[in-house]
């Protein structure tokens, strides 16, 4: 897989790009404040791992997938499509209190679970906006205020 050229505004292109952790780290772990931040990401990913018997799709977003200096938390949406039925309890842990505060303090991840029919709010096209506090860095041209979030190949 190639590596997505970041457009002005320092954001991926529209659309959801398949990444590595292997590619994510190079392409945004930018200075020691991000290493941290990766480094406590990759311990959620080891938890939750350990937590949730069946696989998941990852998508990350988040200041820390951008080119912005001002980098301070990565969003963690968890498509989590085969825990219909048999899995409803780890689906309730992976959004108890406990597992978010357990990252939140120290990581400042947001976790967002997509389980179709589930759930009314797909992240994943609401992540792809660009905030309008955000539109700056756009040249606040309305047709360019769409950004790309990272599916994690694991």
């Amino acid at each position: 897989m190639a590596l997505p050229t970041l457009i002005e505004g320092g954001v991926l292109p529209a659309g959801i790009h398949d990444l590595t952790q292997e590619q994510v780290r190079e392409m945004f772990v930018l200075s020691d404040a991000r290493d941290d931040l990766w480094k406590r990401f990759l311990g959620f990913l080891d938890r939750l791992k350990e937590t949730v018997p069946v696989p998941v799709t990852l998508y990350l977003d988040g200041s820390f997938i951008t080119d912005w200096e001002s980098c301070c938390d990565i969003d963690v949406i968890v498509e989590a499509r085969d825990f219909e039925g048999d899995h409803q309890d780890t689906l309730k842990m992976i959004m108890s209190e406990q597992v978010r505060q357990e990252f939140l303090d120290d990581f400042k991840v947001l976790i967002h679970v997509v389980v179709p029919g589930l759930f009314s709010r797909d992240y994943r096209s609401w992540f792809q906006r660009v905030k309008s506090d955000d539109g700056w860095r756009f040249g606040g041209d309305p047709e360019r205020l769409r950004k790309g979030i990272v599916r994690l190949v694991l």
